[in-house]
């Protein structure tokens, strides 16, 4: 599948075993989730029970490939993940309350925002990329350094069902079981098995140096859910996403 490569960081996050690794066992997320990008003792699998105007974003998706002026404000949404960006940039941030995520594509202000956080903005502009709701700018930002609770999907072996789970995180483990070759841009395709289950996974592979992702690698995923052709699909938009365990 294709998609919008938003912006890759340097080849982090991977490890080496000894000897064999067994694909079917998760590592525990604080090893390897970067502390100056998520504190992981915030995690949970509780969804959200509050609404920050997150369900009216999504609900203002404009025609494929179009993009609506809008006025939606948006109070204290929870920041759940965030995209690569160059330092001193802004990252795609993921933010999230009862009602589903929506993210910010190119939007200045974010630049020392991190999961855990808490946002206010008034949304003024949606563009509709292939299907994905993007918010594209915004008024008034005002980001509070916090620790809420950072919600995510414990996936592996489940169905994805990105109408329901769409870029909200996902923590999956598993196996790169077939390479599908090019798939847009520097982009490689995979499938990655995990529990049985199947999705496609997707990653620029030419800033990983000596060590690219490859067949047969054990794979850990913490990543928000993504969509290509309506269906499901891990896009490794930031190395931080991913861990590969080296056999």
């Amino acid at each position: 599948g294709e998609g919008e490569g938003e912006g890759e960081g340097e080849g982090e996050g991977e490890g080496e075993g000894e000897g064999e690794v067994d694909c079917s066992e998760p590592l525990d997320l604080s090893v390897w989730l970067r502390d100056d990008v998520f504190d992981a003792s915030l995690l949970t699998t509780t969804p959200y029970d509050f609404d920050a105007g997150v369900g009216a974003v999504l609900a203002a998706l404009p025609e494929d490939g179009e993009s609506v002026a809008v006025s939606i404000p948006v109070t204290d949404a929870v920041v759940t993940n965030v995209g690569y960006a160059p330092e001193g940039s802004s990252p795609n941030t993921f933010f999230s309350d009862a009602n589903g995520t929506a993210f910010t594509y190119f939007v200045d202000g974010f630049e020392t925002t991190k999961p855990g956080d808490k946002v206010s903005f008034l949304v003024t502009e949606i563009t509709n990329y292939f299907g994905k709701p993007e918010v594209t700018a915004i008024e008034n930002l005002v980001v509070t350094p916090s620790e809420e609770p950072i919600f995510y999907h414990a996936a592996t072996g489940t169905t994805l069902d990105y109408s329901t789970m769409g870029h909200q995180n996902v923590h999956l483990y598993g196996t790169l079981t077939s390479d599908n070759g090019n798939c847009g841009g520097d982009y490689t395709c995979f499938d990655l098995n995990h529990g049985g289950q199947t999705v496609t996974y997707r990653i620029n592979l030419s800033n990983l140096g000596d060590y690219p992702d490859q067949l047969g690698d054990c794979i850990q995923i913490f990543a928000p859910l993504d969509t290509f052709s309506g269906e499901p699909q891990i896009n490794i938009d930031n190395y931080n996403w991913r861990y590969v365990v080296f056999l």
